[in-house]
């Protein structure tokens, strides 16, 4: 039998809760543990029933999402939070991933995107839906000249001197990961092909070059 995976949702919209709890009945072993209208004592209604997962609102009455995100984010929870909301702005979505979120889909992408989503996190991975994505390949196909001038001179992609960066500054894979917000498998996947492409053997070697190409200051 299929251990279940419990989820909350906290939302103030009947019609989106009832939506939520139709789409989740689709998967047997998703189980809906609880529901919220609004953010005040979200975060210890979510641990007190066990869930795996919060699915929550930004724009809630008394306490929104963003307050409680940055509140999960000063604690150790044992769930993971992905946004489901109306606010499609890239600074919004980043505010939420700074401080924590692992997913974030818009109520104007198909509902059952919320399933792709838990799935994708319960792996450990990041999730934006389809229109979140495409906000942000437009933007960064916007913004791509600059990226390619910083990293001219560089064997290294702008996403691998980003890493390298922390790394040099002492980061761990965890906090690469979640400054990043990519995976752990991703930075590892990163690191690795930095260390190939310069040609380097240990993370001394990383510092140097980083120090000599002026990423990092002492």
């Amino acid at each position: 039998m299929l251990n279940k995976i419990k989820i909350f949702v906290a939302d103030d919209h009947q019609l989106i809760l009832l939506g939520l709890k139709a789409i989740l009945k689709q998967k047997s072993n998703y189980e809906i543990v609880g529901f919220a209208k609004n953010g005040l004592n979200l975060i210890n209604q979510v641990i007190e029933s066990n869930a795996n997962i919060l699915i929550m609102d930004i724009s809630m009455p008394e306490k929104s999402g963003l307050e409680v995100i940055m509140d999960i984010h000063k604690i150790d929870v044992p769930f993971k939070t992905i946004i489901l909301s109306s606010h499609e702005e890239l600074e919004i979505v980043r505010e939420c991933m700074k401080f924590g979120a692992k997913g974030y889909v818009t109520k104007s992408a198909a509902f059952e995107l919320i399933l792709e989503a838990i799935e994708t996190v319960l792996k450990g991975d990041i999730y934006y839906c389809i229109n979140i994505q495409r906000k942000m390949n437009e933007f960064f196909s916007e913004i791509k000249p600059f990226y390619e001038k910083a990293v001219d001179n560089s064997p290294l992609t702008f996403r691998e001197i980003q890493v390298l960066k922390l790394i040099a500054k002492g980061f761990t894979g965890k906090k690469i990961s979640e400054t990043l917000n990519i995976s752990t498998h991703t930075v590892d996947s990163h690191r690795k092909k930095i260390f190939m492409k310069l040609q380097i053997n240990s993370s001394i070697e990383l510092v140097k070059y980083a120090l000599n190409n002026n990423l990092v200051e002492l």
